[in-house]
């Protein structure tokens, strides 16, 4: 293949929810953010995030009413491919949930024009590259894992019209074969990657529709990364296979030049920091705080990914205080210590997060937990433990999910194992909330009802005790919930795509 690449377009999908809980996230796709970065040099690369754009349509699923889309509509997102006439689409992948609209998206782009070339990336599809790429012609290739720079040297190889068997990471097809190159590097230094492209984003949705998972504010938000990757290596979680199975840190002065280019050119007053382990490394991270600091930055900041407790101390906590910290987001997971050292494999001190928490508390920060239900060998006396878990360390917020089998985890590969994907197990809807299988122990109507009933004492809690906060992030979720009710009845229903 030889084709001289000049448009390229990257593509962030609509989100499908479940509408039962109705939570709707947004946040700055960094992923293709780093990408359009790293290539906006040498290419015409524009950016399509369809879930900002669109966050106020939404559509439920024809072929599963159980969950709803919002975003642009399949026409409109067609519509700006054939604008700008691209000759090569990226597109996004996150979540399993995001893929039967990747695969129309797709189709659609084909139809605009059939020598378009299409690769598709993210968790999803880096996990079954071979049976997607069997299935779907609308894929040219699929970069698996780390993308940066596999789509960097796809678009090279394709202008020259050399080998991609050279490239790790990709997925492609050889004379009607598969053929999949295994990722074997990682980028080690992730310094040297230029800043996300985040001109090319609509910025100000990130700040009008805050993640549901973060504090609620009016000042101009980012988020951003410090490293990638976490070693830890917890049965539910693909992070440590997806970017490889130990933490690559940015430098301390290279996070605190993206932090002023921040506030220097947009602005920004609150940052998220989504890494999947941000005080992996407690001495750059003091580092990190005590620089925030030293500058002066005026800023607030969380970490609603979660942050390790175990990484945690007092000298910590009072700098993330001091450098602007609002909110502290743990994921404790268990209340059982049994269940994390010998399912979740999680290396978690219940006796440590008490006493940690116990410090942030009296730091003043809010308190946030996920907890998680249902992993396969958890008893009702774990359960038990983990529900009075909750309520005795007093958490300002919580989190509650099901345990999920994601694939490429280890959680997936024993559900499989044990016989809990049934035939009728359907993977293309595959969310975090709502129970997923039985196990030995518990039926999904069982854990459903813990969840809900655990849900029904934090929002309770979260309303007695914050009740600004809480009007801020439910009353967000109320409102849209009565805005659907409204265009359902006059609209005698909502658009079915």
């Amino acid at each position: 293949m030889k084709r001289r690449i000049n448009k390229v377009l990257l593509i962030y999908p609509p989100t499908t929810v479940e509408k039962q809980y109705y939570v709707k996230l947004i946040s700055l796709p960094l992923g293709i953010g780093y990408i359009a970065g790293l290539l906006k040099e040498d290419y015409d690369v524009k950016v399509l995030d369809a879930t900002a754009e669109g966050y106020n349509s939404e559509f439920t699923i024809k072929e599963n009413p159980k969950f709803f889309r919002f975003g642009l509509d399949y026409p409109q997102i067609k519509r700006r491919v054939e604008e700008f006439s691209p000759d090569f689409v990226g597109v996004s992948c996150l979540l399993s949930l995001q893929y039967p609209a990747v695969s129309r998206i797709c189709k659609d782009i084909k139809e605009a024009g059939k020598d378009i070339i299409v690769a598709v990336g993210g968790t999803h599809p880096s996990f079954l590259a071979e049976d997607i790429m069997h299935k779907n012609k609308d894929i040219d290739f699929i970069v698996i894992g780390e993308g940066d720079y596999s789509i960097r040297d796809l678009l090279a190889t394709i202008n020259n019209g050399a080998d991609f068997s050279k490239i790790g990471g990709l997925a492609y097809r050889n004379g009607g074969r598969v053929m999949i190159n295994p990722r074997t590097e990682f980028i080690e230094d992730i310094d040297k990657l230029p800043f996300p492209a985040r001109e090319l984003f609509p910025l100000e949705r990130y700040s009008t529709f805050f993640p549901f998972w973060a504090l609620p504010t009016r000042q101009k938000t980012a988020s951003m990364i410090t490293s990638r990757g976490c070693p830890t290596r917890c049965i539910f979680c693909h992070s440590s296979i997806f970017w490889g199975e130990k933490c690559r840190l940015r430098s301390v002065g290279n996070v605190i030049a993206e932090m002023e280019h921040l506030i220097g050119k947009y602005g920004i007053q609150n940052f998220h920091f989504v890494d999947d382990n941000l005080t992996f490394s407690s001495e750059r991270a003091k580092e990190i705080f005590r620089e925030i600091i030293k500058r002066k930055l005026k800023i607030s900041w969380d970490a609603p990914n979660g942050v390790a407790i175990w990484t945690l101390d007092e000298e910590m906590i009072d700098l993330m205080k001091e450098s602007g910290c609002r909110q502290l987001t743990f994921g404790i997971e268990s209340g059982s210590q049994d269940v994390l050292n010998n399912i979740i494999k999680k290396p978690l001190s219940l006796k440590q997060a008490e006493r940690i928490i116990k410090y942030v508390k009296k730091k003043k920060l809010i308190t946030c937990g996920f907890f998680i239900f249902g992993f396969p060998g958890e008893t009702r006396k774990n359960i038990e433990e983990t529900v009075a878990f909750v309520k005795k360390i007093g958490l300002d917020r919580h989190i509650f999910f099901s345990a999920t089998p994601f694939f490429g985890t280890e959680l997936y590969r024993l559900c499989k194992e044990r016989g809990y994907i049934k035939e009728d197990f359907d993977d293309r809807y595959f969310e975090a909330v709502s129970p997923k299988f039985d196990t030995q122990h518990f039926t999904r109507k069982e854990l459903q009802k813990i969840i809900w009933r655990l849900y029904e004492y934090s929002i309770l809690k979260n309303l007695l005790k914050h009740p600004i906060i809480f009007l801020s992030i439910w009353g967000s979720i109320i409102r849209y919930k009565l805005i659907s009710l409204f265009r359902s009845n006059a609209n005698g229903k909502i658009v079915e795509v």
